[in-house]
């Protein structure tokens, strides 16, 4: 009698497990269920408004996140409802951050970045120029879904290198072969070159030679390309017709950033060019400024010159004279 009593004892609780088990699966929409939405917009550069590609962009205290594309363009998906804090981060640039907020009932959420250049704070210091195009690229190589290495055209422009073979044999694990002492084949960790794909922004280039895979990359110009992109081992998302790697290259595109931004007056006024803001044109005052200004000071005020000092720098400026 016992033992048919926990028999039948155990046949009512799988009864009642299975029960619920199809409950769930029949009546889904029973289960209370989480609104989630995306958060989109595009990491800029705030002097500039050039897009940043490669950007890190997540949501401080959680796994979501995502990087920017070419465009500067970022969508971080299934993001609960809920108030989070933004941050941004590039190589060369302040971190930003900024709260965002997701709906109860979903659907997505605009915030455009812009970001600004992070400056060494030193008791002197003699800028000679920005490696801006160099830092975009490696954070494209940083937020890479592979490993690739990425060169852009400020890199190119430090060697006198005349075409893209030549270029190319500067990165790691290429090398390349010559043609009456110019590069012109590409050999990726040691395989013949009709071995290695060769791309421009992503399309195949067809071999100009009749028997041969070979693509020559003497004929194309450094000055042609924005960057080139190194993949030395094929991915599921390219196409199975290498086995050395893959050459990409990028060329230059007035979509690289925002061209309303780009169109600012100017001219040059004693050997330095001036800079329109608000009602004047200005700049850094020149030495042929001051010997100018000693001379004819009075007659330099008729015409709407004047100059001051701002944080140890003594400025120059026009005002144009309305007639």
């Amino acid at each position: 009698m016992k033992s048919s009593n926990s028999f039948s004892r155990w046949g009512i609780l799988c009864s009642l497990l299975i029960a619920l088990v199809l409950s769930v699966i029949i009546f889904p929409e029973t289960l209370p269920a989480q609104a989630s939405g995306r958060i989109v917009g595009r990491v800029m550069d705030a002097d500039r408004d050039e897009y940043l590609p490669g950007a890190n962009v997540f949501l401080e205290g959680t796994s979501y996140g995502a990087a920017t594309d070419r465009e500067g363009e970022f969508i971080i998906y299934n993001v609960p409802s809920g108030t989070y804090t933004l941050m941004v981060s590039y190589v060369g640039y302040e971190d930003y951050s900024a709260e965002v907020t997701v709906p109860e009932d979903g659907g997505f959420v605009g915030h455009n970045v812009k970001m600004n250049v992070a400056y060494l704070q030193t008791d002197e210091i003699v800028v000679l120029g920005l490696r801006e195009g160099q830092a975009k690229a490696l954070n494209q190589q940083k937020t890479a879904v592979n490993i690739k290495n990425v060169v852009a055209q400020e890199q190119m422009r430090r060697f006198p290198d005349l075409n893209t073979a030549e270029v190319l044999q500067r990165v790691p694990a290429i090398a390349i072969e010559r043609d009456q002492g110019e590069g012109r084949y590409v050999l990726v960790r040691g395989t013949e070159p009709r071995l290695n794909a060769i791309t421009v922004n992503g399309e195949r280039i067809a071999s100009p030679e009749t028997e041969e895979r070979y693509v020559g990359l003497d004929v194309v110009s450094t000055n042609q390309v924005s960057s080139i992109e190194v993949t030395k081992t094929l991915t599921p998302d390219m196409d199975a017709d290498a086995i050395g790697g893959a050459v990409n290259l990028i060329t230059k595109s007035a979509f690289d950033f925002d061209l309303k931004h780009r169109s600012k007056p100017s001219f040059e006024a004693f050997g330095v060019r001036m800079k329109h803001k608000g009602d004047k044109w200005f700049a850094p005052a020149s030495q042929d400024f001051w010997k100018c200004w000693k001379e004819n000071k009075d007659e330099m005020k008729s015409l709407g010159w004047s100059c001051w000092n701002y944080n140890n720098v003594w400025y120059m400026a026009i005002k144009p004279i309305e007639n």
